[in-house]
């Protein structure tokens, strides 16, 4: 039976979104807004989109006791940083001052982890979703609502 998460998003003051996500006993799969693969049960990476950059990695620094490891220079797209869990942890994030860009809200963008790119990428247009893009190992989706995802291979 597949799973299905609920997603709770709250704005703190830096206009970011924290999300939490827990299992919801007994969804009924005729409502469901993405169906991964079996393969594809867990984020493999996270993204925040910010107008905030410096302020949103000071806040989840005090929050979570986050971490920058690395900087990012994506020219037009915008500067961000990798991010871990804590001080020498390997890297599970990134933020990204994109958010203000044309069609780019402050939001966290989940990437969810699949062995084979190109199948997961068949069974996502086969249930429903639309695959808007494909780079590198990623492919950016929306779900049938228009929720934005990630299929990324590992």
């Amino acid at each position: 039976m597949p799973r299905f998460c609920r997603f709770e998003l709250r704005t703190p003051d830096v206009d970011a979104a924290r999300a939490f996500y827990a299992a919801v006993p007994g969804f009924p799969s005729t409502h469901a807004i993405v169906q991964l693969p079996a393969e594809a049960e867990r984020v493999a990476w996270l993204t925040l989109h910010t107008p905030a950059l410096e302020a949103s990695l000071r806040a989840y620094a005090a929050a979570f006791g986050w971490h920058a490891t690395r900087a990012l220079e994506l020219g037009a797209l915008g500067h961000g940083h990798d991010f871990a869990w804590g001080r020498g942890g390997p890297s599970v994030g990134s933020l990204l001052d994109s958010a203000g860009q044309p069609g780019v809200h402050p939001h966290w963008f989940f990437h969810f982890g699949v062995p084979s790119l190109d199948a997961a990428v068949d069974a996502i247009r086969a249930r429903g979703s639309r695959v808007t893009g494909v780079f590198a190992e990623v492919a950016v989706c929306e779900d049938p609502l228009g929720a934005a995802f990630a299929a990324r291979g590992e």
